[in-house]
């Protein structure tokens, strides 16, 4: 369903695409999770998050970082896992304006996984803060990498 609200996103539909998220949502929390499906929690925590951008909610986005720091903590993971729940993390600390602590995040999932649109995100994070680094962050970023193809 968070699919089918992204194409209303592309199309303009704010308000079709946030009644099908919080919908998700909805369902995310009404679903047994005994059987610890990662993949619908991470999906249930996305969800979050992108409700807190659409309605523009720090509350929302706090949320989300709890739900991703859940799925840290109560999962295992790949390293490729990790690294990108990490990256959601520091996305929503960076939407509530706690660029330090997202750049801990983009560093952590750095470290694992070396990523054009994370180093983009951290660089974002930098310049919010008037780091200089930032120039060099965003030069290491390889613009080919990030193009749709």
């Amino acid at each position: 369903m968070t699919s089918k609200a992204i194409q209303y996103l592309y199309i303009g539909d704010e308000s079709e695409a946030e009644a099908l998220i919080d919908q998700a949502i909805n369902d995310y929390e009404l679903t047994d999770w005994s059987s610890d499906n990662s993949y619908g929690h991470m999906q249930h925590a996305r969800a979050i998050s992108l409700l807190a951008d659409l309605q523009n909610s720090a509350t929302l986005k706090v949320q989300s970082i709890q739900e991703f720091e859940s799925l840290l903590a109560n999962h295992s993971w790949t390293d490729s896992g990790i690294a990108d729940i990490n990256f959601e993390i520091g996305k929503s600390l960076f939407h509530i304006k706690k660029f330090e602590e997202a750049i801990e995040k983009y560093k952590k999932s750095l470290e694992i996984n070396s990523s054009g649109i994370v180093k983009v995100f951290l660089s974002q994070s930098q310049i919010e803060l008037n780091d200089q680094a930032a120039i060099s962050t965003i030069k290491e970023v390889d613009v080919g990498s990030l193009m749709i193809k």
